[in-house]
């Protein structure tokens, strides 16, 4: 049974970008978006996804109350998730993402 760790993940940037992104979190893949994971269907995955993602599972946005806004101001747009991971927070995931684009601010 694993730890729960209780996350806000806050994102911001470029309208466009960030209401794609926030399209994409939606439909339920919100760390393999950030941080891309091959799957070995053969196996157990959680030491995989503990290296790149810092958490042992996905993050389940239709669980404990999770929540994932987007707004907008000015130019910017923001993702706001409030969200529980297995075992950690997700730093290594939301840390690749930020600096494979270093338009998009993230703070956790």
């Amino acid at each position: 049974m694993p730890g729960w760790c209780e996350n806000t993940i806050n994102i911001s940037g470029e309208k466009t970008k960030l209401m794609k992104l926030y399209n994409q979190f939606k439909k339920g893949e919100i760390l393999n978006i950030l941080c891309p994971v091959d799957i070995d269907v053969e196996g157990d995955n959680d030491d995989r996804y503990i290296e790149h993602w810092g958490t042992e599972w996905e993050i389940d946005i239709t669980r404990f109350d999770s929540v994932i806004k987007y707004f907008e101001n000015d130019e910017m747009g923001h993702i706001i998730i409030n969200c529980y991971t297995a075992n950690g927070p997700p730093i290594e995931a939301l840390e690749f993402y930020s600096k494979q684009n270093d338009d998009i601010i993230i703070l956790h």
